[in-house]
């Protein structure tokens, strides 16, 4: 069996196409490493019987997509470099965002390869099972954790025979279960059973690029390299607005701190991996064990060692002695999922139950390491009003964490919030929802109109972020002139990130990069769109800067 993978984009292909943007300006690609496919590579290689494995990887290839013009014509290229004629083509699709791009180019695939036998699994194929098999495009759908039923159903190919896997559907499986699938594939118990991820098949020079991946340069060692493992699988917790327990279900599953260990060692070992990013859905979740894997992975003495939680750690099991074992392992920014500053939409709307008075303690004692904290917070829950997220807003501002990431909630397929939104009836068109990014919204509800709401949630990044950024106000202005350019590198077109350069640098004196920053801005009005929407939308919360382009001959429009 010759097996070819597929890691189609992340968010919608449509957002790289051209300047790699996201449809702002925002100058960047989602970037995350395939672990699930790296996975699904070591078993098939250790379970099955297999001649040759690769990977057609969109995602690592981005970088070089040309305008949309030449969209297709880049996307037919990459198909012409496979090497091998694959017996079996496998979709591995975490994200719904990606559902619009396997529609475009499955069919090419089945043009290219008709013999091929086609199977789609992640976290979406295992929502949307029977949508995936509409219009012909997979043969297959492998729902939940897929290394061990991914492996049979190769070697049932392999010997001719039916196939007939737990957790492996085809469309007459599913119409003998009524259209509601409810098998998911075998989930290792002991998860040191599995082989170590197959990083060879990626073009890791690609993934351990930096600058284009989760890390922030600021809080990091210019020579940091970066990249992601996972030392365990599923979360006991039930937030309203997550389908993770979809997949990897919601008892904890750890590897042993020796297997981690021996991962960790390896990825410094061949590529210089320096940087270990977990993509544990609940990392914290046993102290004992945290403690034990933080202590072991210091004792490596791997030479500016660094440890980075961007999909947030909990505050419910993290505490002040795991905050000095995280710093001790070279967590420079530690990040909190806090998601909601009203108890009501805590307990009642998302059932997350986060301490809100233990995470104000939290970050205080955060703060007090010289660790820079960040906070995530999402807004427009089903049922949340405008004084719930009023609430949130104002509990960011008084919690004095150096960054609020403020979110709209989309829902992911998989998770009760979007279960609730259906039953709502504000959704009304899936694809349309899967089609935009997780930090937009596509539907009102009757607390509030999706423009509304985004408009809500940029504003409060502003106010929060920009104009009450607590490092400006406690005169951290050099951290915080470093914060503003990393946002800049992101975001060239940001003039409030421009402003707030410029109100640093006059705290400390250095009226000429002031002055510089503040032209920069002008210019920026001048001949960025971004810019001038950013301004026409926004301006009047920073009256100071209306003042300034105003006398410098700008127009300026009330936001």
């Amino acid at each position: 069996m010759n097996i070819l993978f597929i890691n189609p984009p992340s968010l919608p292909y449509t957002y790289h196409i051209g300047k790699l943007t996201d449809g702002t300006g925002a100058n960047y690609i989602l970037r995350p490493a395939p672990l699930g496919i790296c996975y699904l590579s070591s078993a098939v290689k250790a379970f099955s019987k297999v001649s040759s494995v690769e990977i057609l990887d969109f995602i690592a290839n981005l970088e070089n997509q040309p305008d949309h013009e030449a969209f297709e014509a880049f996307v037919d290229d990459l198909i012409c470099r496979v090497e091998i004629v694959p017996d079996v083509i496998a979709w591995s699709m975490l994200f719904s965002t990606s559902h619009a791009f396997f529609e475009l180019i499955a069919p090419r695939l089945k043009e290219k390869w008709p013999g091929a036998i086609s199977i789609a699994g992640g976290a979406h194929p295992t929502n949307a099972t029977a949508i995936m098999f509409a219009d012909n495009l997979t043969d297959y759908v492998a729902r939940g954790e897929s290394e061990m039923s991914f492996s049979k159903f190769i070697n049932q190919l392999v010997a001719g025979e039916p196939v007939d896997v737990y957790g492996i559907y085809d469309r007459d499986k599913l119409e003998r279960q009524g259209g509601n699938p409810v098998e998911i594939g075998e989930m290792p118990t002991n998860l040191d059973t599995l082989p170590l991820p197959d990083w060879e098949l990626l073009d890791m020079p690609v993934y351990l690029r930096s600058s284009l991946g989760f890390k922030r340069d600021f809080g990091s060692a210019p020579n940091a390299v970066a990249f992601p493992l996972m030392t365990s699988r599923g979360c006991t917790f039930k937030c309203t607005f997550c389908g993770s327990h979809t997949v990897h279900g919601r008892r904890m599953r750890y590897h042993s701190v020796e297997r981690v260990i021996q991962e960790v060692s390896l990825l410094h070992q061949r590529y210089g991996v320096n940087l270990i990013i977990p993509e544990d859905d609940l990392f914290t979740a046993n102290k004992a064990r945290t403690k034990e894997l933080l202590n072991a992975i210091k004792d490596l003495k791997i030479p500016d060692i660094e440890l980075q939680c961007p999909n947030a750690l909990s505050v419910n099991t993290l505490d002040e002695e795991l905050i000095d074992l995280l710093e001790s392992v070279g967590m420079r920014i530690c990040t909190l999922a806090i998601e909601s500053g009203s108890p009501f939409v805590q307990n009642e709307i998302i059932k997350k139950r986060c301490n809100l008075d233990k995470a104000r303690r939290l970050v205080k004692y955060v703060k007090s390491r010289d660790m820079y904290c960040r906070c995530y917070y999402v807004l427009g829950f089903p049922g949340e009003t405008r004084e719930m997220i009023e609430e949130t807003i104002q509990y960011a501002r008084d919690l004095g964490a150096d960054w609020a990431n403020f979110n709209v909630a989309v829902p992911l397929l998989g998770s009760e919030m979007y279960d609730q939104f259906f039953a709502m009836g504000v959704l009304t068109d899936h694809k349309a929802v899967w089609a935009s990014d997780y930090g937009k919204r596509t539907f009102d509800t009757p607390e509030m109109g999706a423009a509304e709401l985004v408009d809500l949630q940029y504003r409060a990044n502003i106010d929060v972020n920009f104009l009450n950024n607590p490092l400006v106000t406690g005169g951290q202005y050099g951290k915080a002139i470093t914060v503003f350019a990393d946002i800049l590198r992101h975001y060239p077109f940001h003039i409030f990130a421009m402003y707030m350069t410029a109100v640093c640098h006059r705290h400390l004196g250095q009226n000429d990069k002031a002055e510089s920053a503040l032209a920069d801005i002008l210019a920026r009005v001048d001949t960025d769109e971004c810019s001038q929407d950013q301004l026409f939308r926004f301006g009047n919360l920073i009256p100071d800067l209306q003042t300034f382009l105003l006398s410098n001959g700008r127009a300026v429009a009330k936001g």
